[in-house]
């Protein structure tokens, strides 16, 4: 345990029954993929339609998959949590962490690469103490280099990005300095060559993202996923707690807090969105503001 949370990542081979991921995208092609609604999706932090390259590849990748609530994607998202909560991928979380039990935060499907940016976890989310959030890649496919591979950096664990009020406020900022970082470390690089069934474990201390796409007509299926240990709280390295609540799926505890689709849900995120990356000083204190009014409510 110790050695993962110096080194940041383990590799786990042939963790997931291919049997379980043919029948997971089975359902992805056939309620998902040919669907016109509105998916919440992890770039955007909002409700979109698809978007595909000329291979059919979705490029906007989803969020929180496992937690659809509309009945015509509840099979899938039941499928997804089969994968995520896997008697193997518990066994591996709890041999490489050392906890007892763990909590699913989050979860992402990708069918095509979208070039991720340096980054480690823990700006975003981590554990409460922060350091002990464990992110997962699985493979749904052989990932084969051209489509864009996930990597982590070596020894980038104690790297203490020492991070300006503006970079802690707005990610574009945080973003330019982990580019930079990547620059001088490029030698560093591990990319992982993983197969179909492989999962990848990495802790939210390391600094990770993706290659660039070298050949469009190459997918890369994979899903992501983070998870804490059960008695921890959410939040991230930048001092924020957040408010969880939870269902229950064979035993293990995973996040309930996926919207629905709805107009004016839709348009608090646009307002939401566009606040937090222009003007995240204001975000901030209008944030602060409104959560002071609600501890003071009777």
């Amino acid at each position: 345990m110790e050695d993962f949370y110096s080194k940041g990542y383990a590799l786990h081979p042939s963790l997931i029954p291919k049997d379980l991921i043919d029948a997971f995208l089975s359902e992805y092609k056939r309620t998902i993929l040919a669907s016109g609604a509105k998916f919440f999706r992890q770039s955007s932090g909002t409700f979109e339609r698809h978007r595909f390259n000329n291979h059919g590849q979705v490029l906007n990748p989803f969020s929180e998959i496992h937690h659809y609530q509309n009945k015509k994607h509840q099979s899938f998202s039941r499928l997804a949590k089969k994968i995520y909560l896997h008697p193997n991928v518990k066994r591996a979380l709890i041999e490489t962490a050392g906890f007892d039990k763990f909590k699913l935060m989050g979860s992402m499907l990708f069918h095509a690469n979208i070039n991720t940016h340096p980054h480690k976890d823990s700006y975003y989310l981590d554990s409460i103490p922060n350091g002990k959030l464990l992110g997962c890649w699985f493979a749904l496919e052989d990932i084969d280099p051209r489509a864009g591979e996930f990597y982590v950096v070596k020894d980038s664990v104690p790297v203490q990005f020492n991070l300006t009020p503006e970079e802690k406020a707005t990610n574009l900022r945080y973003i330019d300095k982990t580019k930079n970082f990547l620059a001088e470390n490029g030698e560093k690089i591990f990319i992982p060559k993983l197969k179909k069934g492989d999962v990848f474990i990495w802790s939210s201390d390391i600094v990770h993202g993706s290659t660039k796409t070298m050949d469009e007509s190459f997918s890369r299926l994979s899903l992501t996923a983070h998870y804490i240990p059960e008695e921890f709280q959410f939040g991230n390295a930048r001092g924020e707690v957040k408010s969880v609540s939870y269902g229950e799926f064979e035993g293990w505890k995973f996040k309930t807090s996926t919207p629905e689709y709805s107009l004016l849900g839709q348009t608090a995120r646009h307002v939401r969105n566009t606040l937090s990356f222009r003007t995240p000083r204001l975000y901030n204190f209008l944030k602060k503001t409104y959560s002071s009014l609600l501890v003071k409510q009777p």
